[in-house]
């Protein structure tokens, strides 16, 4: 498994030198309820091509689990809406470390969305977010396997590439309420 994740390390790093744009960001993210406090550093990248084709990878830590996850991607824009789809294949910490991953990504001026799947070795996962922009504001709903279902409010500030959420909701796996909320770097 470690040639696996220093291949899609490779693949990554060698595919920005030619890419016509690359990103990445980077968030904090915590949950509180009853249960307890959980906390997890999320990072995202993502190089893709004049031709619509890329790669991303997508990391995550946290004091119990982790998780790289990369694969190839394919974005377009349809009139004033982007869209874009991935799948991915990576590791995680687990007995059987195999993990896999697929999403869809929308976005245009005054909204975006994003669902995504995954599953290996230690369960599956899913998290959907669809989000109405309003200047800086964002409001939308939000569900996340082992975090808050519910409503999402969002701020991005103007000066710093930093966009912070928070939603109050229900933990379907918990059975209790619960607190999500994040603060993402994004240059």
């Amino acid at each position: 498994m470690k040639k696996v994740f220093l291949f899609f390390s490779f693949l990554m790093a060698f595919s920005h030198l030619f890419a016509q744009s690359k990103g990445s960001w980077f968030e904090i993210q915590a949950t509180h309820s009853k249960s307890g406090f959980a906390a997890s550093l999320l990072n995202w990248n993502y190089t893709q091509y004049e031709s619509g084709w890329g790669f991303w990878n997508f990391n995550l830590v946290s004091d119990q689990w982790a998780e790289a996850v990369a694969g190839p991607m394919y974005g377009t824009k349809l009139k004033e809406t982007y869209f874009e789809f991935g799948i991915g294949v990576g590791i995680e910490t687990d007995d059987n470390p195999l993990r896999g991953s697929s999403y869809v990504y929308t976005s245009s001026d005054k909204f975006w969305g994003l669902v995504n799947f995954e599953y290996g070795g230690s369960a599956e996962w899913y998290l959907g977010i669809f989000e109405f922009k309003i200047n800086q504001i964002g409001l939308g709903v939000h569900a996340q396997e082992y975090a808050s279902h519910g409503l999402r409010f969002s701020y991005t500030t103007k000066k710093m590439p930093i966009y912070m959420w928070i939603v109050p909701g229900y933990n379907l796996q918990g059975k209790e309420f619960a607190l999500t909320f994040g603060l993402r770097y994004q240059p």
